[in-house]
């Protein structure tokens, strides 16, 4: 199964994460830093990420744009957009679409469906693509770079574990030994008293005899 996954990631692992950067969000951005620190992907490959993200911000634009409002009421509940939802964005596009196009980069879930509503106020992708491109480098960026130390981390836990089982492997065949050399010395002192008991009641009776 491990060899699989590795087969797997080997031949398909780059178009693989491209797709999901179109369809998803930040936890692939981890994934790829991840997998990039256990050898699995190399970087130059993943220089190539926010291109991705763009072409899903501007798919999911276009779909509001070119779909609607008729497309939102069809298929909104599988993306957690209600009406409740997309007013409130629509209200606050106003006055701080920048920064909302922006700073939704940061965060899960909300990234596609804000750019989904923006289509749908029919406004040009003109006025919000450089908050758009500048938010998904620095998020990506961020993200992967924090994935990366997170892998880090793992290998270091890893190896660390690694010592750890071998110190207790250590510490459980000393102990056994240990514990060997001590009964085996108890035995024998025991032994000893006994024969020196022994070697007394045989004297006390030699005594008596006497």
């Amino acid at each position: 199964m491990i060899y699989f996954v590795d087969s797997a990631l080997a031949t398909y692992g780059y178009l693989l994460f491209y797709l999901l950067l179109v369809l998803e969000g930040q936890p692939i951005y981890w994934a790829g830093g991840f997998l990039l620190s256990l050898g699995v992907f190399k970087l130059w490959p993943l220089l190539l990420g926010p291109l991705f993200i763009w072409l899903g911000d501007y798919f999911f634009y276009w779909l509001g744009q070119r779909y609607g409002s008729d497309f939102l009421l069809k298929y909104g509940k599988f993306i957690f957009l209600t009406e409740r939802r997309v007013d409130y964005i629509k209200k606050h596009f106003l006055n701080h679409k920048g920064k909302m196009i922006f700073f939704t980069q940061f965060i899960y879930g909300i990234g596609h469906n804000t750019l989904l509503v923006y289509g749908l106020t029919k406004k040009s992708y003109r006025d919000i693509w450089k908050y758009n491109v500048i938010g998904a480098i620095l998020s990506y960026t961020i993200y992967l770079f924090l994935g990366y130390y997170l892998g880090e981390g793992y290998g270091y836990a890893k190896q660390l574990l690694k010592e750890i089982a071998v110190i207790l492997l250590l510490v459980v065949f000393v102990s056994i030994i240990g514990a060997q050399v001590w009964w085996r010395d108890k035995d024998e002192r025991t032994d000893k008293k006994l024969d020196q008991t022994a070697n007394s009641d045989m004297s006390s009776l030699d005594k008596t005899k006497n």
